[in-house]
């Protein structure tokens, strides 16, 4: 397999993965596509079981297993006999549902350690969604209803435990040297065009991580201006953005509910495919905010380990905590340059000068004329790119 991109594709349910990589694959030549569900209902024929999505939980469990297992060889063998460039596995990772036969934990392994040695990945992709898009999603589907209560505390941990899933394994994997290579590794949002995941696959453009400000309602004027600059840097990188995933909304929803003594949040969110109104019990948004907030952070810094750069779009004039953290992290932990858009004639923080370097103020475009100033900045990247400390490793690997 050390010829072709062999992707693993996993995540938490109910955030619409297969649909998706479908879209994106469409018209794409020389990918094979591998979805574990399907192999395992081809399996399940050998053992005499008609395999459903209803049925699943009457199985024994031992027995699911050894399909699960069998299909995840079935599938490597295909892999490796395959003439395609890229290969891509898709399966949901680990999740917990109520607790049902010898599921009396409630949990579900979709996705093992064992699983993912076999298939041997080039790299993982951890695809998620929004919670209230999920929510909404499992809400709507009879069969999960039966096997889930969808609210937002479950859905989090849901996703917290596939990326622990994927990340704990990536880190012992590397750790111990079981594997004589880098797994690439990357966190990537449904609401990302389909051409980024494209590209993304492909792995022959650098990746970036678009940051900017995205608390308070005023970025609701600028979101247009923003998608504009993140296609401006998709001619050239992967561009990653942050504000795929809109739970920001969710926190700043709550807030705002708080600030009125309200129990009732009402998170309205605004996505390609058009806008989504909830109105959420105070209760069960208290019960998953710090998991979502803490999971806001973390999950952004794990996404600046793994781009190349990070390009800040400093569209207001006063400081962003958000953005200084991740011009921090990005500086001293994640060895990543950073270029700043800064469309204003004064200077930032002589601070934000230190970080962003590598001399102070060397990295940061001023001025009125913001569209040159994105112009100058891309052309600045287009020539640095090859030599950004990461590029071309092999845990981040380019054509």
């Amino acid at each position: 397999m050390s010829s072709k991109r062999v992707i693993l594709v996993t995540g938490p349910p109910g955030n619409q993965r297969d649909e998706y990589i479908q879209q994106a694959i469409r018209g794409m030549n020389d990918i094979g596509y591998y979805h574990v569900f399907d192999y395992m209902q081809q399996v399940a024929r050998r053992f005499g079981i008609n395999l459903t999505r209803e049925r699943v939980f009457d199985i024994p469990k031992n027995t699911l297993e050894k399909i699960r297992d069998t299909a995840i060889d079935v599938i490597v063998k295909e892999i490796m006999s395959s003439d395609k460039k890229i290969e891509l596995i898709s399966t949901p990772a680990r999740f917990k549902v109520r607790p049902i036969r010898d599921y009396y934990s409630g949990l579900v392994e979709g996705l093992k350690e064992s699983h993912i040695a076999k298939l041997n990945p080039d790299m993982i992709i951890l695809f998620i969604d929004d919670l209230l898009r999920v929510r909404r999603n499992l809400q709507e589907d009879s069969l999960w209803r039966k096997h889930v209560t969808p609210d937002l505390k479950t859905l989090a941990e849901w996703r917290q435990s596939a990326q622990e899933l994927i990340e704990n394994y990536i880190t012992r994997i590397e750790s111990q040297q079981i594997v004589q290579k880098h797994i690439d590794y990357m966190i990537f949002a449904r609401e990302h065009p389909i051409k980024t995941f494209q590209d993304l696959i492909k792995g022959e453009k650098p990746r970036i991580y678009l940051s900017y400000n995205i608390t308070g309602r005023e970025k609701d004027k600028v979101m247009d201006k923003i998608a504009r600059v993140r296609d401006k840097l998709s001619d050239y990188f992967v561009c990653i953005d942050p504000y795929a995933i809109k739970d920001w909304d969710i926190v700043t929803a709550y807030d705002e509910a708080l600030e009125k003594g309200s129990n009732k949040v009402i998170v309205k969110i605004d996505y390609s495919d058009g806008t989504l109104t909830e109105e959420i019990d105070a209760s069960e948004v208290e019960s998953s905010i710090d998991l979502i907030r803490s999971q806001i952070v973390y999950r952004d810094f794990r996404i600046i380990d793994n781009v190349h750069a990070v390009f800040v779009y400093h569209w207001v004039e006063t400081p962003s905590y958000g953005v200084m953290s991740e011009v921090i992290h990005a500086t001293t932990k994640a060895s990543a340059p950073v270029y700043v858009v800064y469309p204003y004639k004064k200077r930032l923080s002589p601070f934000f000068e230190h970080y962003v370097g590598p001399a102070p103020g060397e990295n940061i475009f001023y001025g009125d004329d913001e569209e040159r100033l994105i112009e100058m900045a891309i052309n600045v990247m287009v020539n640095d790119y090859k030599n950004w400390p990461k590029y071309g490793l092999p845990s981040l690997r380019n054509s």
